[in-house]
């Protein structure tokens, strides 16, 4: 099976998830580590790139470039108050 097979199998399964639980993807915030996880993080207001491997570094800072909601941390950030200040907490 393709690693791109497998993620969208992983977006199906979280889309049912969402769904069967009315969550509101606007206001979610995602964590992905690798560029597999793109099209979940394409899916949510505040996407985060945490510890990202170097394609989906590069796809994070072209988004925030353009204005969007991404945000990239690393492992020595302190990711609970950079979280919290992001979402507005």
């Amino acid at each position: 099976m393709t690693n791109e097979k497998l993620d969208y199998m992983k977006i199906g399964k979280v889309e049912k998830y969402l769904q069967e639980h009315d969550i509101d993807l606007q206001s979610s915030a995602g964590f992905g580590d690798s560029h597999h996880d793109l099209a979940f993080l394409e899916m949510v207001g505040y996407p985060i790139a945490l510890n990202p491997n170097a394609k989906l570094e590069e796809v994070a800072r072209e988004e925030m470039a353009s204005g969007r909601n991404w945000l990239i941390l690393n492992e020595n950030d302190k990711v609970l108050d950079f979280v919290k200040s992001y979402l507005h907490f």
